[in-house]
């Protein structure tokens, strides 16, 4: 597949230019080494590196034979180059992997226009089921209605895997109309299909599913409870809300003290901000990866201190997150700490540090 790209950009010069030569150098070696959690993590880079020169690379990328690196390499396309997106979900509505296909349907969705209306409506046919549900959001999002109970009634059935993507995709489509189907999935008896359609929420909550955030704050499940508190910090009443969250500050599940802490964070509340070093101390590693992940976008005292902790956490997953919150918050102190992680043991660890020092170097 050819791809045009938009001019690129100026390279960086200098002993900076150094340090973005070395960058892309370990990006190319990751995107050809013989392990696939390796080359998908350099796709994931590059996609955060926010450098079009590196469009080749994604283009390789979406033609690996791993159908997950391929599906990274249309999501950062999107971030990278938007208006090459759609070309290359064309190319990848052939692949032979399903969730691939879906992938591009979804961006097809998000990017295409009325022409594509007759090209989409034969997939609300196809024999798998994912793809006639990501058809169906696709008209959806580009303006045809009239499928959405095709969406609705999989979000209903007995097929777990098709049940939770059909969740997702309801979660993220911008519409009155899905606001009572979100209300009844979220008292299902189903735990599982509650929490999918919590995840599915986002940033933005409707003012509507405010009550049933609140009932799910008991719940005996703690997934359920750390989905909820995280769903709460983004309604906008903030008022409302606080005192709420910060009846789980001290709750007896890690992921929750977090979550209760970051909603406070993003309501304006600095009320159990503690739970984050305890959090990065915690013994569950998914735990503190959670926490790492987290405070890049935050406003957390002493932000800086916490994930140059993290960078020095044992375990990888815990690294990665590090590397890519680090990546968020930029500056002098960030570019340092990146710099030093392209020294890491571990070759995803050092491609993440790689794309986003070239974010903060073009940018």
């Amino acid at each position: 597949m050819q791809v045009c790209a938009d001019p690129p950009l100026p390279k960086p010069e200098g002993s900076v230019g150094k340090i973005y030569e070395q960058c892309v150098e370990i990006l190319r070696k990751a995107l050809d080494h013989e392990n696939s959690f390796v080359r998908s993590a350099a796709i994931r880079a590059i996609g955060e590196s926010g450098d079009s020169r590196l469009l080749d690379l994604l283009i390789k990328g979406s033609k690996d034979i791993y159908p997950t690196a391929r599906q990274f390499a249309l999501q950062a396309v999107v971030k990278l180059a938007p208006d090459q997106a759609l070309k290359l979900a064309q190319t990848l509505l052939k692949d032979y992997d399903i969730w691939v296909r879906v992938e591009a349907l979804k961006v097809i969705g998000n990017k295409g226009g009325t022409d594509w209306l007759p090209k989409l409506v034969p997939y609300l046919k196809d024999p798998d089921q994912p793809l006639r549900v990501a058809a169906a959001g696709a008209l959806f999002r580009l303006g045809v209605e009239s499928y959405l109970n095709l969406i609705v009634e999989t979000a209903h059935s007995k097929a777990t895997t098709y049940r939770y993507h059909a969740i997702r995709e309801l979660g993220q489509l911008d519409s009155p109309k899905v606001i009572p189907v979100l209300v009844d999935l979220l008292s299902d008896p189903d735990e599982d299909a509650v929490f999918y359609t919590l995840q599915s929420l986002g940033e933005v909550i409707n003012p509507q599913l405010f009550p049933s955030l609140l009932a799910l704050l008991e719940h005996n499940n703690p997934s359920v409870r750390y989905q909820a508190v995280i769903a709460l910090g983004f309604i906008e009443d903030h008022q409302k809300v606080i005192s709420e969250i910060e009846k789980h500050c001290d709750d007896e599940d890690g992921l929750v003290r977090l979550s209760a802490a970051v909603s406070l964070i993003r309501s304006g509340s600095r009320a159990c901000e503690k739970n984050f070093l305890s959090s990065l101390k915690h013994n569950d590693f998914g735990v503190r990866s959670a926490a790492a992940r987290v405070l890049g976008s935050l406003e957390v005292s002493e932000k800086e201190s916490l994930l140059a902790m993290a960078l020095q956490d044992p375990h990888s997953r815990v690294r990665t997150a590090a590397v890519r919150s680090v990546g968020k918050i930029g500056g002098p102190t960030g570019f340092a700490l990146l710099f030093k992680m392209l020294g890491d043991s571990l070759e995803a660890i050092r491609a993440y540090a790689a794309g986003n020092l070239i974010k903060l170097m073009i940018h």
